[in-house]
């Protein structure tokens, strides 16, 4: 049996899980990144920068050597051309790959290239501090991060669904 004192701790430790809850998920925007100084380039090896235009926007951080990603983006290619959100990719390889790779496939939205360093320091900056991908972003006009996805997308339906989070 149970002593008043044991019960009220157990109580009181459901309590505080509950109103942690709370709070977590009231103030789960992140502010927006710093972004580690990390240079980023477009396919052609142009200096370049995520086009935060006050307006909501998809970052999808992926690679050639990432089978997961290499499955999902056609996806992405989707919901860009539905304009369900616009959508970038970050690539964490070197360009050449990148480059080679996003030609083959025909994908009409853009991608950036950050490198496998730099990239895992951008990840860090978004949320994702082991690095896993492919990872996904969902930036609100301001640059604060929405929603965070590790993993790849199976249907163009949770793309959609992910985004109705903003």
């Amino acid at each position: 049996m149970r002593s008043a004192a044991g019960r009220i701790f157990a109580v009181g430790l459901i309590v505080g899980a509950f109103v942690a809850g709370a709070i977590f998920a009231t103030s789960s925007r992140m502010p927006p990144p710093a972004h580690s100084g990390v240079v980023l380039h477009d396919l052609q090896g142009n200096p370049a920068q995520l086009p935060l235009a006050n307006a909501p926007l998809l970052v999808n951080f992926w690679a050639t050597w990432c089978p997961p990603c290499r499955h999902e983006l056609p996806l992405l290619e989707e919901a860009a051309a539905a304009g369900i959100l616009p959508v970038v990719a970050v690539a964490l390889e070197d360009r050449p790959s990148a480059a080679d790779y996003w030609q083959q496939q025909g994908f009409s939205f853009p991608s950036l290239v950050a490198g496998l360093a730099a990239g895992a320091r951008l990840l860090a900056d978004y949320g994702n501090p082991n690095a896993s991908m492919p990872y996904t972003v969902l930036l609100a006009a301001d640059g604060q991060v929405v929603a965070a996805r590790t993993g790849a997308f199976a249907s163009l339906e949770e793309v959609i669904s992910f985004v109705k989070r903003r």
